[in-house]
């Protein structure tokens, strides 16, 4: 659409122009009393605004401003967000092609959110209302090495937005967590266990290859974020994230800004020491958290009690088959020797929970990860207990310990949501 025919759009829409940037991207914008014009408020893509900038009377200042700063009674938008723009006219419909008139119903933005696991990638996006519009799976095959790793994730994003039906539609982010140590400055995957993967440029590749701003998370901060936007952690302020799996790992969102150092990710809960020792660690080395409350230090524990007789359900059954769902199993039908190791597992974490919360003193913990979700009741109400035990009352009075919401969409979720934020 002409440069014309958008001020006439706006007009017949009843809002006055006030000003045209001189290269014609962008528009001032007034806002007449009956008028109603809904679109992505610049400084936050994720709201909405109907009617919000009511005309006061007074004009306009018509010096320029910076983009998503308005003067009261006026804003600005793009030219491209015009002729997308849904306008609360009864009736408008905005001229296609061959002069037919169709609804202005799609969003022109979207987002992509991916997260890479040890096992797959799985990639999804999202409309600038956060809605997810379309999806892609694929196996990491982290032995193949991170290059061919890194063609699977661009062809995942690509399969997630065909798949959305977006190719035309204006990408403006895709964020991305992964399993490791992440360089937030040069957005460098550093170390990936899981994958054997070091020194990766996921930023690099992928903006390269995707034409968009990525913004590079570690998983289980993405996952963390994921819930205090979308899940679990809704309404709170300051949110602590723990996630029991093959390993555990933590992350901190603090006023809407995940928790980490100058330049990497941070909150490696499972690196933190823990009084006792394991044949693993020296006589005079503390094991980690990781060592006590992950579900391999649990299916390690149960074999030496299998093999002891004391667990005749999993007798002979190797480490990696002895996942959460097993457990579960063994747990109901009464064995006593499985639910010692779990419980005692939930007690170690609560331990060394406490430190964390009289560190920084979260108004919420939510727990996720696959024996969380086996055993909800189990652990939040053993980690209450294990907290108001070490930690000063104060900062229990109103924590509040809940189980995920969203599964494995709370790290593609929050991928995507923080790129709004980097």
């Amino acid at each position: 659409m002409k440069l014309q025919q958008e001020v006439e759009t706006l007009t017949k829409a009843g809002v006055q122009v006030i000003a045209i940037s001189y290269d014609g991207t962008a528009t001032l914008a007034k806002f007449s009393e009956n008028a109603k014009l809904t679109f992505p408020l610049l400084s936050d893509p994720n709201s909405e605004v109907i009617n919000a900038y009511k005309i006061r009377n007074e004009e306009a200042d018509n010096t320029p401003r910076s983009r998503g700063v308005p003067h009261p009674g006026t804003f600005l938008i793009d030219s491209s967000e015009i002729i997308r723009a849904k306008l609360g006219h009864e009736g408008y419909r905005e001229p296609a092609q061959g002069g037919e008139a169709s609804p202005m119903a799609k969003s022109s933005k979207v987002r992509v959110g991916i997260d890479l696991g040890g096992t797959k990638m799985y990639a999804v996006v999202l409309n600038d209302k956060g809605d997810v519009i379309g999806s892609a799976r694929n196996p990491s095959l982290g032995h193949e090495g991170s290059r061919k790793g890194l063609e699977r994730l661009v062809a995942t994003a690509q399969e997630a937005i065909a798949d959305a039906k977006a190719e035309d539609r204006k990408l403006v982010g895709v964020g991305i967590g992964c399993p490791g140590v992440v360089d937030l400055d040069k957005g460098v995957l550093r170390t990936a266990p899981n994958l054997g993967w070091s020194d990766v440029p996921v930023r690099k590749v992928l903006s390269k290859a995707l034409d968009c701003p990525v913004t590079v998370l570690n998983d289980v901060d993405a996952g963390t974020y994921g819930e205090y936007r979308f899940g679990a952690g809704e309404g709170s302020s300051s949110l602590l994230g723990v996630f029991p799996g093959t390993g555990l790992g933590g992350g901190f969102v603090y006023r809407g800004q995940i928790l980490h150092g100058k330049r990497y990710s941070c909150m490696e809960l499972g690196d933190l020491r823990v009084g006792g020792s394991t044949l693993l660690r020296g006589g005079d080395e503390w094991p980690t958290l990781e060592d006590l409350t992950s579900r391999l230090a649990i299916s390690s524990a149960i074999t030496v009690e299998a093999y002891r007789g004391k667990a005749p359900s999993m007798v002979g059954l190797p480490i990696n088959i002895i996942k959460s769902k097993m457990i579960l199993n063994s747990v109901a039908i009464d064995e006593h020797a499985v639910t010692q190791i779990l419980d005692q597992s939930i007690h170690v974490l609560g331990t060394g929970l406490a430190g964390v919360v009289s560190l920084l003193g979260p108004d919420m913990i939510v727990l996720g990860g696959g024996l969380v979700e086996k055993f909800p009741e189990r652990y939040t109400s053993a980690l209450k207990k294990r907290l108001k035990q070490l930690v000063t009352p104060e900062l229990t009075e109103d924590l509040k310990i809940r189980s995920a919401k969203l599964g494995d969409d709370a790290g593609v979720l929050g991928a995507a949501a923080y790129t709004e934020i980097e």
